[in-house]
């Protein structure tokens, strides 16, 4: 016998489901950044501070102006900082 499940109905059984997939890469000196298409992380570089400086810069090269752009309507929004938001400061400036 099937246990009851207060999210059956027996009348009509329905069944969904959502699946997503996030890349999620987190600093980790046991393993190299995500290299990007276009950025690809030299081969012959194994130190990790060259390496993690190296995935900033193609971090903010790639994805620096929607950052910024962002960071700017968070700051229209309120010009004191006294929100609740921080933000950190633009790479530009």
């Amino acid at each position: 016998m099937t246990p009851a499940c207060p999210c059956r109905n027996d009348a009509t059984t329905s069944v969904a489901a959502a699946v997503t997939f996030q890349h999620v890469t987190l600093l980790s000196p046991h393993r190299p950044p995500q290299a990007y298409p276009g950025r690809p992380l030299p081969p012959e570089l194994t130190d990790s501070g060259v390496l993690r400086g190296l995935d900033a810069e193609n971090i903010n090269a790639l994805f620096g102006a929607a950052l910024n752009t962002n960071r700017d309507r968070v700051l229209e929004a309120d010009p004191d900082g006294e929100g609740a938001v921080t933000m950190p400061h633009r790479q530009d400036r």
